[in-house]
C-alpha cells in the first residue's frame, strides 16, 4: 500500500524555515538575498511579497519568532530577525524526512528537502533516502499495473506516452536517489 503525508508547511514556509535554521537569525532581506543567489524561486514558486508574508504565517504559527534589530542601517525601516522556535525547528525536521520519503519525480518540494538535508543526521538522511526508493518502486509498480490493465501496448500512442513518461521518470529518479545514497557517508 502507498503511502502518502500531508504537509505541515507550504513550499515558501519550507523554504523560509530551512533558510532560517541555517543562518540561525537572519532578516528578510538577507533571506531574499539567499532566495535570489541559490535560485530557490526556480523550486519554490515564490515572489518577494511572498518571503513577508510566509515569515508572518510562520510567526503567527509560533514556528519562528521575531524581533526587531536593535540599530537600523542604511534606508528603509528598521529590520526584523527571526528564529525558529523549537516547535519550528521540530516540525522542520520532521518536514524535510516525510517530503525526502514521500515525494513523486518532478515534486518542488523533494528539491526543497535536498537542500535543507544538512538539517538531517547523516543515518536520517539515508534512511528516508531508501525509503523514498521503496515508495518510488511502490508507484512505478501501481503505474505499470494500471497500463497492463488498461490495454498496455495496444493503447494509442499519446496514451502509452503518459504512461511510458511517468515509469521512465520514476526509474531514474530511483537511479539518482540510489546515487545520492551512495555518496552519503
Amino acid at each position: 500500500m502507498m503511502m502518502s503525508y500531508k504537509n505541515k508547511l507550504s513550499n515558501i514556509e519550507f523554504m523560509l524555515a530551512q533558510i532560517i535554521w541555517e543562518l540561525e537569525i537572519a532578516s528578510g532581506y538577507r533571506i531574499n538575498k539567499i532566495i535570489i543567489e541559490r535560485q530557490y524561486r526556480n523550486w519554490a514558486d515564490i515572489g518577494t511579497t511572498s518571503v513577508y508574508s510566509g515569515l508572518e504565517k510562520l510567526r503567527r504559527r509560533r514556528l519562528i519568532d521575531s524581533k526587531f534589530m536593535d540599530k537600523k542601517f542604511g534606508k528603509g525601516p528598521v529590520p526584523k530577525l527571526f528564529k525558529l522556535t523549537a516547535e519550528g525547528k521540530k516540525i522542520l525536521k520532521e518536514e524535510v524526512i516525510k517530503s525526502l520519503e514521500f515525494s513523486r519525480e518532478r515534486d518542488k518540494r523533494f528539491e526543497l528537502s535536498l537542500a535543507a538535508s544538512p538539517i538531517l543526521k547523516t543515518s536520517e538522511f539515508r534512511k528516508a533516502l531508501f525509503s523514498r526508493i521503496d515508495f518510488l518502486r511502490e508507484s512505478h509498480k501501481i503505474i505499470e499495473q494500471k497500463f497492463k490493465v488498461d490495454g498496455g501496448d495496444k493503447l494509442p500512442l499519446h496514451v502509452k506516452a503518459l504512461f511510458k513518461h511517468s515509469l521512465f521518470l520514476i526509474s531514474n529518479e530511483i537511479d539518482f536517489t540510489g546515487e545520492i545514497i551512495r555518496q552519503v557517508k
